[in-house]
Order: structure tokens, then sequence, then C-alpha cells
């Protein structure tokens, strides 16, 4: 497929995108906003909203609790948190253990 992988779980990826593009629309978001409050790229975010990327599970779990937010919270909620973890795990070598463990335990479920 060009140089695009398919998603394995085809159905999945399909859904996926298919409500994570209607949230991002209805918040007047464009797919580098969305990118930035998902900390991805502005180009994984096109394949995944296309449903050609599987993404890995902190991304996936970003996306949907981006979808399953309510719509009258900030999208800038989003990324101002993922500021405050990334200072705290900087200031915090506990803090940034616990983290890395926490991104390990979701990458051995993949």
């Amino acid at each position: 497929m060009s140089g695009s992988k398919r998603a394995a779980d085809g159905g999945d990826a399909h859904a996926l995108a298919i409500a994570l593009g209607r949230v991002r629309r209805e918040r007047g978001l464009t797919q580098a906003a969305l990118a930035k409050i998902l900390g991805a790229s502005q180009a994984t975010i096109s394949k995944l909203l296309a449903g050609q990327h599987k993404p890995r599970p902190a991304l996936h779990l970003a996306a949907v609790r981006f979808i399953g937010a309510h719509p009258s919270e900030d999208p800038a909620a989003f990324s101002n948190l993922t500021l405050r973890v990334e200072a705290a795990a900087r200031q915090s070598v506990a803090f940034r253990a616990l983290l890395e463990a926490a991104v390990a335990l979701l990458n051995e479920n993949e």
C-alpha cells in the first residue's frame, strides 16, 4: 500500500479513525493541534485518521481518552497535563521510573 502499513486490526483502527476524526472536527481542531494534544506527530495522526496506522498503546489510550472526554472540557487541558507530567518526570527520578514502568507494562500488552 504505497509505503504505508495498513493496521492489522482493520476494524478497530477504522472505528478509532472515525471516532477520532468526528471529535476532532466537532472541536474545530486541525490535525496538527490534535497531534500536539495526543503527543504525536501530525503525520502519525494523518495515518491514524486514515485508518492506516495501529497506534502504540500510549497513543491509543490518549486517543480513547480524548474521544471520551466531555465536550465542555478544554482540549488544551490534555496538553497542559502532558507538560506537567514531563516537568515532574524531569524533577523526580522516582516519578520517571514509575512512568517508565507503566509504559513498559502497556507495551507488554500490545
